[in-house]
């Protein structure tokens, strides 16, 4: 699976940024797939995997967070709707037609005024993160990651370490990607520019 995806917390907002190409093993379908969906008003999921099984996969998540809040009346906050994606693919792997889904879910919780950020992959293995990176980008990234991101890092800082983990990708890896990228914070869910 060629996928890109990185996630950074700060003290009250979370960055989600993933490459937009669909493909299969060396094959290159798309370059302009969204692959950050947006699960309520302060909740995003950046994902990669399958062609078919993401797409599949993130509907069905898609609809029933929908279903959650519709019945009541209330949005579904980050730390819940990450044990109900991680029990989703726990149940898959276990089933006849495992989904082949990794992703990021990043939140912001209006409750306790917090960010979440959660790496969840196709086993249903989750972890509370700091900062992520799925796929591809794990081999390069990752490391510039825990050489500047802090506790306490600014927006600012934290949209120009995401601008070095895509340049440190675009400079490493043979796959030429290209990225969008979201801001989750008090204020709901915004596309950011890159």
């Amino acid at each position: 699976m060629a996928d890109c995806s990185f996630g950074i917390t700060g003290k009250d907002f979370v960055l989600l940024a993933s490459d937009q190409s669909a493909g299969r093993s060396i094959i290159k379908m798309k370059s302009d797939e969204n692959k950050i969906r947006t699960l309520g008003p302060s909740l995003a999921m950046a994902f990669g995997g399958e062609p078919g099984d993401t797409n599949n996969f993130v509907d069905y998540v898609e609809r029933n967070l929908r279903l959650y809040q519709i019945r009541n009346n209330t949005e579904l906050l980050p730390a819940p709707a990450s044990a109900f994606i991680r029990k989703e693919l726990a149940n898959s792997i276990r089933s006849r037609s495992p989904y082949a889904v990794n992703l990021l879910l990043a939140g912001f919780d209006k409750v306790h005024a917090q960010s979440h950020l959660y790496s969840i992959d196709l086993y249903g293995t989750k972890a509370i993160l700091p900062y992520a990176a799925q796929g591809l980008g794990i081999y390069v990234a990752l490391s510039t990651m825990d050489k500047y991101w802090y506790p306490d890092i600014t927006r600012d800082e934290a949209v120009e370490l995401l601008r070095k983990c895509i340049a440190e990708v675009k400079l490493r890896l043979a796959y030429q990607f290209s990225f969008n990228a979201v801001e989750i914070d008090k204020e709901g869910v915004k596309e950011l520019k890159l």
